[in-house]
């Protein structure tokens, strides 16, 4: 196994995680973290030159590329938090007005 080869297919997934990011695909994300994580087990089992694997890193920019899908991902969290407080808020504002409309049905029925 080739470090260089293997950081190689690690710069790629994470090229295509932030492709995957902008176009809201959760599902190819999901896909792709799962095989970003596998490559990443196997880099840290390899015994390799901790120089040259710092070297490599440096050459390829890949903490750059590193910070960008960080970056990215926190942005697509945040929106699904703001998606999922918005959808709540709005089920327990029709829930209290069902609840408010019900009363008032029932009272006006009762005078």
């Amino acid at each position: 196994m080739d470090i260089r080869s293997e950081l190689i297919n690690f710069q790629h997934i994470t090229g295509e995680l932030i492709e995957a990011a902008d176009s809201d695909d959760f599902e190819k994300i999901n896909m792709l973290l799962a095989k970003r994580q596998e490559l990443i087990n196997r880099i840290s089992e390899s015994r390799f030159d901790r120089k040259l694997f710092k070297d490599i890193c440096i050459q390829m920019k890949l903490l750059e590329l590193e910070k960008k899908l960080s970056e990215k991902l926190s942005l697509k969290r945040e929106q699904v938090k703001e998606k999922i407080d918005n959808i709540s808020n709005s089920y327990r504002i029709s829930s209290s007005y069902n609840k408010i409309l019900s009363k008032s049905i029932f009272l006006s029925r009762r005078v």
